[in-house]
């Protein structure tokens, strides 16, 4: 299981790939690509939660109504350039 969807980005360099699991728990917990986009512009400007090491960060993602520190912790696979 490598890909279950691409999420779509207004830059056409940045590609953004969630698992099957993911990819369900975000339709049903409503969060949008355009969330999932947002946490990773920020990735890519220096603000990292957390740098776990090997190119894996925690990012928060803003629950609906909750923002991001009441919101989702996620595990990203980040390659910067």
């Amino acid at each position: 299981m490598i890909v279950g969807r691409c999420c779509m980005t207004d830059n056409p360099r940045l590609r953004i790939y969630a698992n099957r699991w993911f990819a369900k728990f975000a339709a049903k917990e409503k969060i949008s690509d355009a969330t999932l986009a947002d946490a990773v512009h920020r990735a890519e400007s220096g603000l990292i939660d957390a740098d776990l090491g090997s190119g894996l960060i925690k990012q928060r993602i803003a629950r609906q109504g909750g923002g991001k520190s009441g919101g989702y912790r996620s595990i990203l696979i980040f390659r910067s350039g």
